[in-house]
């Protein structure tokens, strides 16, 4: 017997939005034949104030992370789920072209941007349908989140922007600190957000250069965290070969 998980709703294209800001950061096996919770986004809502507005709303949250980098993105919805969920990257090959069609029907009509009514159940089964389209409902699955590494997760976005003062290299050897600093891959996601947001995105350092930087789009409520990269300890931070501070990614 199903027994109802709770539901959420919200325009279709922000949906949209929000699934793939959080698949930016989702992780992959490294073997096909391996599997692991980092292939999944968890969602799940939250209570409490938003951007500017005034008063409390309901949160639609989105966790994900490839075990070195890791993303919370939220967006306001109506309603709430009674736990957290996970649903799998391979899932979302299905459910975009179901909400761009609900979204581009609902522009040509002239009308607002449609509602999605995303209801879940225990079992894995959920269903999204849409106000004032013709598209049919849409099932998908969705997985229970008890092997989800929230806490792990949590932990990379919390020592963003803090960390120890002191980095060592591969030999134990201090990393100096100049006006030199390197982003490496893990940055590149967060240029994948900016595309996607669009809004302004501002850089917060650790108490060490080389260590966990925090990147936030405040006004739409996304933030990441992501490791710089590893210079060398007799690397000339002051006066690099390399004139480089900061890569523009966006």
């Amino acid at each position: 017997m199903l027994v109802p998980i709770g539901s959420v709703e919200l325009p279709a294209s922000q949906l949209s939005v929000f699934l793939k800001v959080c698949e930016t950061y989702v992780g992959k096996p490294s073997r096909r034949d391996e599997t692991t919770s980092l292939d999944s986004i968890l969602i799940y809502t939250d209570s409490g104030t938003y951007g500017a507005d005034v008063g409390k709303a309901t949160i639609l949250v989105g966790l994900s992370s490839d075990g070195v980098s890791a993303s919370y993105f939220s967006r306001t919805c109506s309603g709430s789920l009674n736990e957290p969920i996970l649903i799998e990257q391979s899932r979302l090959k299905t459910i975009y072209p179901w909400l761009g069609f609900v979204a581009a029907e609902g522009k040509r009509e002239g009308g607002e941007d449609p509602v999605v009514h995303w209801s879940v159940s225990n079992g894995g089964a959920s269903t999204m349908r849409a106000s004032a389209t013709t598209a049919e409902s849409l099932k998908v699955h969705v997985s229970t989140a008890e092997d989800y590494p929230e806490r792990e997760v949590q932990a990379i976005l919390r020592a963003g922007g803090q960390g120890d003062a002191e980095v060592l290299d591969s030999n134990n050897r201090p990393l100096p600190v100049g006006a030199m600093f390197s982003f490496g891959t893990p940055s590149t996601k967060v240029a994948a957000v900016k595309k996607i947001l669009g809004g302004r995105m501002d850089y917060y350092p650790p108490a060490h250069p080389a260590g966990m930087w925090v990147a936030e789009d405040k006004s739409n409520g996304w933030r990441g965290a992501f490791p710089a990269d590893q210079y060398g300890a007799d690397d000339d931070v002051d006066t690099p070969e390399v004139e480089l501070l900061l890569r523009e990614l966006g």
